[in-house]
């Protein structure tokens, strides 16, 4: 039941400046509130002194960002309600994070979560993975800001630009004057907004279609109601064990080495506050999802029989929820805005944590041992590293609205997939390193980084091959049989022409209707891409290790049975020609003593 011309209130705009106000407002206070205190480590730490509460709720608000507002609901809309079945891949993820990983990261006083690269294998591991893991944040953060910028554009028809400009200062401000603190206090508040957003428009969707009884039966009619897709495949995009296998490795892989969340929890007083700021996510993330799936299904049933793409009405996926939004409120003033502000929540809370994560990373890992290499001094005064990082806070704000401007020039995308591949081509083979180091301490660094390199290269070559040969999965049926057609969609082989009858353009997606079958490894499910670089890192690892203990096993055997010439030429080789010693685990003997 789609309206025809919708209109942002005054009182919307109001709702949405006072969100973008209260965030500056607890930067502000924390600037002039923390300005005596110097230490770096109260800037980007908190002091290590913070209470459970608002730091569950900031390590819940880093992950939940625009990017889930925006694609999530859409997710459900084109591929069904399976995508519920990420929560329990959040169920399975988190309690393993409490108490195998967390633990860990936390005992180090870590401020860069790199700096355990550092002692489990070298410096060199270090820098090379906080450069691929802060260019992935990044180019992540760029996607986090364009998703709200692009919505605000789209209810209130200012350019997508200005709106980037806008919620990019803001965040800036407030995250490099406040620090940690005005971070994690800002989540807090901007936590009960998104709440309040998502719980909007699930009970007023309820109210205009007829109760979920009437929403539930369209969706049933529509196949949205696919929880009981057990397809084995991963070559089949939208299953149980896709959404469950990758919800595991989207909790697993940022709570393991991603620099946003790590620096929450190790600000926290004690370990057992760790374990239950984690914890403490678990019933967030499963009314959250819920409340996502919901909003999906709401979706579906107002737009049935009249896509807004297919109409016309919109550009991109993207826009349909903040479409949706307007209709559902035209009468009632204010409620727009209060979702909208939501929305600028969520990517003001995921921005502020990237900017000031990368900030402690770069400061960490880059700028401290630079300074005492070239520096009388071995230590840089804390003075001096506070106002660093806040220079630094603000450059990353600055280059992350640079990012966000190249984003508009990214062609039939949604930010749900967009996301989901930046994850995999950076954050998932550098999570890799951090899960193999832990959980196999007698692997040495050769092995883990020849595990890590054959994980890098396969991740960006999928990646990269399924953004470039555009091959995705035909969604679920569509109809438009209640409204006029403006864009139509044409199914010919595996191809669709989208036909815009305005100017007789034609627009022509690919799409496999057969992922259930090998048929390239581009099929590969984007949901298991969380997955892919960990794994591939584990296995690669795991096989070197065994052929090494092999290949010792046939020298010490070798070696019993030896004479002393033999054994004085082989030291003599293996000086030379050091083969697979390099790969020897921790604790054997590398080289044949005489």
């Amino acid at each position: 039941m789609p309206a025809k011309d919708v209109f942002f209130h005054w009182m919307d705009y109001c709702m949405l400046v006072l969100t973008l106000l209260l965030s500056c407002a607890v930067g502000i206070y924390y600037g002039i509130a923390e300005r005596n205190k110097s230490t770096a480590v109260d800037y980007l730490m908190a002091g290590r002194s913070m209470p459970v509460w608002p730091v569950s709720f900031s390590l819940f608000v880093s992950f939940l960002s625009s990017i889930s507002f925006l694609g999530d609901p859409v997710e459900v809309y084109y591929y069904g309600a399976i995508y519920w079945s990420m929560t329990l891949g959040f169920l399975i993820g988190l309690p393993i994070i409490a108490h195998v990983f967390a633990p860990i990261l936390y005992r180090m006083k870590l401020i860069s979560v790199c700096e355990y690269l550092e002692i489990r294998y070298n410096s060199k591991v270090r820098i090379i993975c906080s450069i691929i893991s802060g260019i992935g944040m990044m180019l992540f953060m760029g996607v986090v800001l364009y998703a709200p910028s692009l919505a605000l554009s789209q209810v209130t028809g200012l350019d997508v630009w200005l709106c980037i400009m806008v919620v990019g200062v803001a965040c800036t401000f407030y995250t490099s004057l406040g620090g940690m603190k005005a971070v994690l206090w800002a989540d807090t508040m901007q936590f009960f907004l998104m709440m309040a957003g998502l719980l909007a428009i699930f009970i007023q969707g309820i109210l205009k279609l007829g109760g979920i009884s009437n929403i539930w039966n369209i969706s049933k009619q529509g196949g949205r109601l696919n929880f009981f897709e057990f397809n084995p495949s991963p070559f089949y995009r939208s299953t149980f064990w896709t959404f469950v296998i990758g919800g595991v490795f989207r909790a697993l892989n940022p709570h393991v080495s991603g620099q946003v969340w790590v620096q929450r929890y190790c600000s926290l007083k004690s370990e057992k506050d760790v374990k239950l700021a984690i914890y403490l996510n678990l019933p967030l993330y499963l009314i959250f999802l819920t409340l996502f799936t919901g909003n999906g299904l709401v979706l579906y049933a107002y737009y049935n029989g009249c896509d807004p793409m297919q109409q016309g009405r919109i550009r991109k996926p993207d826009q349909m929820i903040p479409l949706l939004v307007l209709e559902l409120f035209q009468t009632l003033p204010g409620v727009s805005g209060l979702f909208l502000g939501s929305l600028v929540s969520a990517s003001l809370s995921t921005l502020s944590s990237g900017q000031s994560g990368l900030a402690a990373s770069c400061l960490s890992d880059m700028v401290h041992p630079l300074y005492q290499r070239l520096s009388v001094k071995k230590r840089m005064s804390d003075k001096c590293s506070t106002i660093l990082a806040k220079v630094l806070s603000a450059s990353f704000g600055v280059l992350n609205i640079f990012i966000s401007f190249l984003m508009m020039f990214v062609k039939d995308s949604n930010v749900f997939e967009l996301s989901l591949s930046l994850v995999n081509a950076t954050f998932a083979p550098v999570a890799g390193v951090y899960i193999v180091g832990i959980l196999f301490p007698f692997l040495n660094t050769m092995t883990v980084l020849t595990g890590s390199a054959v994980s890098f290269i396969v991740s960006c070559w999928i990646t990269m091959g399924t953004l470039l040969t555009g091959v995705r999965e035909r969604p679920l049926p569509i109809t438009m049989d209640r409204c006029t057609i403006k864009n139509l969609t044409l199914y010919v082989n595996d191809s669709t022409i989208l036909v815009n009858n305005d100017n007789l353009s034609f627009t022509t997606m690919k799409f496999d209707n057969h992922r259930s079958a090998f048929n390239g490894i581009y099929n590969f499910s984007p949901l298991l891409y969380p997955a892919l670089g960990p794994i591939i890192n584990i296995v690669c690892s795991l096989l070197i290790w065994m052929i090494t203990v092999s290949f010792l096993k046939v020298r010490k055997y070798y070696d019993s049975n030896s004479t002393k010439d033999e054994k004085i030429e082989r030291v003599a080789y293996d000086k030379d020609y050091p083969g697979l010693l390099p790969f020897a685990p921790i604790g054997e003997i590398r080289t044949t003593t005489v």
